[in-house]
């Protein structure tokens, strides 16, 4: 659950700083409530308090949600389907992110895959210098 206050100045920082002048596509981002269940929306990027991405992002925050994301990659202009989107709807790259996962909240375990570690001791005595392959 998330605990802090929503900062919008720092959210606009931060998303400047990672998508910067990109401007072809949408930036998508995605709330997990309380039940697990998510919800999504994508907006055009603008550097203002009152933008989409920011303002409903501060909405959500309101409601204490487990977690708040934004998606690595753009969505394409017109959108998608549903839901956050899938890899067929990566429209632009503008920084590569790689990270731990674990516990159950948000992540699907991989079909036919090992499970994820139960919480975040074993991701923090991995290698922050080295790739580990699943």
């Amino acid at each position: 659950m998330i605990t802090t206050d929503f900062d919008s100045a720092e959210t606009i920082s931060f998303l400047d700083q990672v998508f910067g002048d990109v401007s072809s596509g949408l930036i998508g981002i995605t709330a997990i409530t309380h039940t697990g269940r998510t919800r999504s929306e994508s907006f055009q990027w603008i550097r203002h308090p009152d933008s989409g991405a920011v303002a409903r992002a501060a909405e959500w925050n309101a409601q204490h949600p487990l977690g708040i994301y934004f998606r690595c990659t753009m969505l394409p202009p017109q959108g998608v389907k549903r839901g956050r989107g899938g890899e067929q709807d990566s429209h632009a790259l503008s920084f590569l992110w790689a990270d731990l996962d674990y516990g159950t909240v948000g992540h699907k375990p991989p079909k036919g895959g090992l499970p994820l570690p139960p919480d975040e001791e074993p991701p923090a005595r991995s290698s922050p210098t080295c790739l580990h392959p699943r």
